[in-house]
C-alpha cells in the first residue's frame, strides 16, 4: 500500500476555481491552495530546506498559464486593520464554551467549527440549554446548506475530509481562558511519533505521524459576521509540535507532556524543563481557541484507539451538533473517554497554586484546578 501523499510523479490536479458563494455573491474566483510545513528539520527554515512547488493552470488542450493579479494593495488594505482587543467575559461563554469540567470537541471543517462555535456562544448567552437542541439542529441545516456535508449526506458528503482540512489530519478543539495570575495546562500521554527534527535517515512507524498544540485568537469581531472586516477572523498566538515538547515516562505508561502557558509576568519558577513543563507565553487577549492536530498515515502511523479518527469519533456523536452528540466521547475533561490518557486535559491554576505542585513530573495527575 502506497498512502496518496507519497505517490510519485508528485503532481496533484484540482478544480482551479471556486464560487464564493451567498456570502460572497456567487462570484467565481481562483481557488487557494494550502501548503503546511510541518515541522521542518531543524536548521533547514521554514520551507523545510525546498523550493515551493509549482502551479499553473492547464487547458484541455495541454495549453498552461497561469492568472496574475494587477494589484493586491486592496488586499493589504484589509489586513491592515488594528487588532479588536476582545475579552467577552466568561459568563458568557460559561454554559459550553469554558470551565473545568469541558473537554474537547471534534472538528469536520472549519465553517462547521465557526458554525459550531456561533451555536454554543448562542446557547451561552441564552444562560441555560433548553435552547440547545433547536440551535444544534440549525447548526446542521447550515451546514448542509452552505457545503452539502452532514452526518446525514451521501458520500463523500457525510465524510471526515473536508477541502479546508488535510485528508490525514484528525482535529480536536476547544475554547481556552488565562486571566492575569494565571496559568493555563495542558496535560497528556503523547502516542509514540517518528523522531525527525534532528535529521533522521527514515521515518520509523508508530502510533501517529504528528501532533500539535496550535492556539488562536478571535479578531475584529471573531466569527460575529457584523463586526468582522477581515479575511481572517483568527490570527495565530503560538504553536507547539509534539518534538518541541519537554516529555517524561511514567513507568508503564509511556511519554507523557505537560504545557504551560501564561504571561511572561505569571511564569511559574518551576514551569521549566527540569521540571517536566513546557512553557509558552500566552499572548494577548484572554480568549483564545485550541486546535489540536492528530496527522495519521495508514498503515505506518496510524494505531488503533489512538487516533481521534471518525471510527472512534462518528460524526453524529462527537460534533456537537451531531443528532446524537456524546460529550462523554471527548467532550468531558474530568474524565476522559474513547482516548484515554491520550485525550489532551486542561488545568487552570494561580501562579502561585502551579508553584506549589512542585516538580510537575510527580504530581500528575494534575487536579483541574479553579473554574473558569
Amino acid at each position: 500500500y502506497v498512502p496518496f501523499a507519497a505517490k510519485h510523479p508528485n503532481l496533484r490536479v484540482a478544480g482551479p476555481f471556486r464560487n464564493l458563494g451567498p456570502f460572497g455573491d456567487w462570484r467565481i474566483i481562483p481557488g487557494t491552495l494550502w501548503i503546511r510545513y510541518y515541522l521542518p528539520d531543524r536548521g533547514k527554515g521554514p520551507l523545510a530546506g525546498v523550493q515551493l512547488p509549482k502551479i499553473w493552470l492547464e487547458t484541455p488542450s495541454g495549453q498552461r498559464f497561469c492568472i496574475v493579479p494587477l494589484s493586491i494593495r486592496h488586499v493589504f488594505r484589509r489586513q491592515n486593520i488594528p487588532l479588536t482587543r476582545l475579552d467577552p467575559g466568561k459568563q458568557k461563554f460559561k454554559a459550553h464554551l469554558m470551565g473545568k469540567a469541558i473537554g474537547f470537541s471534534k472538528g469536520f471543517g472549519i465553517f462547521g467549527g465557526a458554525i459550531n462555535g456561533l451555536g454554543k456562544n448562542l446557547v451561552g448567552q441564552r444562560q441555560g440549554s433548553r435552547w440547545e437542541r433547536q440551535v444544534r439542529q440549525r447548526v446542521r441545516e447550515l451546514v448542509r446548506l452552505m457545503e452539502g456535508r452532514g452526518e446525514d449526506q451521501p458520500p463523500p458528503g457525510n465524510l471526515e475530509a473536508a477541502a479546508t482540512c488535510c485528508n490525514f489530519i484528525h482535529y480536536l478543539g476547544r475554547t481556552l481562558y488565562c486571566a492575569d495570575g494565571h496559568v493555563l495546562v495542558v496535560w497528556g500521554r503523547l502516542p509514540v511519533i517518528p523522531r525527525t527534527y534532528q535529521h533522521a535517515d527514515y521515518l520509523a512507524a508508530g502510533d501517529l505521524r504528528y501532533l500539535s498544540f496550535t492556539r488562536y485568537l478571535l479578531c475584529h469581531g471573531g466569527f460575529d459576521l457584523k463586526q468582522t472586516h477581515s479575511l481572517y477572523p483568527l490570527i495565530c498566538t503560538g504553536s507547539l509540535a509534539d518534538e518541541e515538547l519537554v516529555t517524561f515516562s511514567r513507568p508503564g505508561q509511556g511519554e507523557w507532556y505537560v504545557i504551560a502557558w501564561s504571561r511572561s509576568k505569571d511564569r511559574p519558577h518551576n514551569a521549566t524543563k527540569e521540571n517536566g513543563v513546557t512553557w509558552q507565553e500566552w499572548g494577548p487577549g484572554v480568549v483564545q481557541q485550541l486546535t489540536t492536530r492528530w496527522l495519521t498515515v495508514a498503515p505506518h502511523w496510524q494505531k488503533s484507539g489512538i487516533a481521534p479518527d471518525s471510527k472512534l469519533l462518528p460524526w453524529n456523536r462527537s460534533d456537537w451538533s451531531g443528532s446524537q452528540y456524546d460529550p462523554n466521547l471527548t467532550g468531558n475533561n474530568l474524565r476522559p473517554g474513547v482516548l484515554g490518557d491520550y485525550q489532551p486535559r486542561i488545568s487552570y491554576f494561580t501562579r502561585e497554586a502551579f508553584e506549589a505542585l512542585g516538580d510537575i513530573r510527580r504530581a500528575l495527575p494534575l487536579p483541574p484546578g479553579e473554574d473558569w
